[in-house]
């Protein structure tokens, strides 16, 4: 039976517990709506969830090394995408290449990469392919840069978009 919204009992904790339930409408087409239930397990994992981390300052040109930055999953995720970007491009010579590991193991089979004069990897010549997309919570991430070109790219940060697992 349906029950207006204003009409429902309010919830008692502050925060939803994975087993309650939540009842959702579907537009089924043609103007008619088909009910359906989920969980609040459930309903956290459709969130996307994107973790944006500095792996520089803004002024200093970039070097190659491991764990640039260090840092610790607040949470459990399934990592989607990911992506990287600079405040300064670098004019030329090898691709800056970044790869970001779980417990010191690469996530990426393809390691991200910007191309020279761009400043983000969204659009280049080469995608990131994400091999390990489970993060698990409290679990270390570090970010490596594997390859500068001419030593003039500065402001890296990189970004994990995904979903709560």
């Amino acid at each position: 039976m349906a029950q207006k919204i204003s009409g429902l009992t309010a919830m008692s904790a502050a925060r939803m517990a994975t087993t309650d339930l939540i009842e959702v409408s579907v537009d089924s087409g043609g103007g008619s709506f088909v009910s359906r239930k989920m969980t609040g397990s459930q309903l956290a994992k459709t969130i996307p969830v994107e973790i944006v981390v500095a792996a520089s300052d803004e002024s200093t040109a970039l070097t190659t090394g491991t764990a640039k930055v260090t840092f610790r999953m607040p949470h459990a995720m399934t990592l989607t995408s990911v992506r990287a970007s600079l405040s300064t491009a670098q004019a030329s010579g090898s691709i800056f290449t970044v790869d970001i590991n779980e417990g010191g193991t690469s996530v990426l089979s393809t390691k991200l990469t910007i191309d020279n004069t761009e400043k983000t990897s969204t659009t280049a010549a080469t995608p990131a392919v994400i091999s390990d997309s489970a993060l698990s919570d409290d679990s270390e991430i570090t970010i490596d840069i594997d390859q500068i070109g001419n030593g003039t790219a500065k402001g890296l940060k990189v970004t994990l978009i995904g979903y709560r697992a």
